[in-house]
């Protein structure tokens, strides 16, 4: 009966030590959002502007809007390749963002509004993240 009991209070123990780290994690997603978005709405070279940072619980997401140039769904596949280079992870601010992401179990989220109202989403699943984290 004892021992039990002990099972129960070690499995409870681990329990809430799972949240704590998750929502450690989750707290410092936020502060990064937060930080994020002090500085926007940020204009890259007049053809892609940077509007809202998210963060949804299950994602951060980047909002950009593409106030001359039209996009196309085909972009996707190859925008995608582009994202998590060598170069994109030379950057220690990203870097330390998809640590958080792989942490946490958390996805990253590109979306793309034109001038057209078109729009595309680039998804990077948490497993994406945890691959090129942890395997490169």
């Amino acid at each position: 009966c004892l021992m039990k009991l002990i099972s129960q209070i070690i499995i409870g123990i681990a329990f809430l030590i799972a949240i704590v780290a998750c929502s450690n994690v989750e707290s410092k997603l936020q502060d990064y959002v937060d930080e994020e978005n002090v500085n926007l709405p940020i204009e890259y070279r007049g053809e892609l502007v940077l509007e809202k940072c998210e963060f949804d619980k299950n994602n951060v997401v980047y909002k950009y809007k593409l106030p001359e140039v039209a996009i196309t769904p085909e972009e996707v596949e190859d925008l995608k390749a582009s994202f998590l280079n060598e170069e994109a992870l030379a950057d220690t601010r990203f870097k330390q963002l998809l640590t958080l992401l792989a942490e946490g179990g958390y996805g990253l989220v590109y979306e793309y509004s034109d001038y057209k109202n078109n729009s595309i989403s680039i998804t990077f699943s948490p497993q994406e993240i945890s691959q090129v984290i942890y395997n490169k």
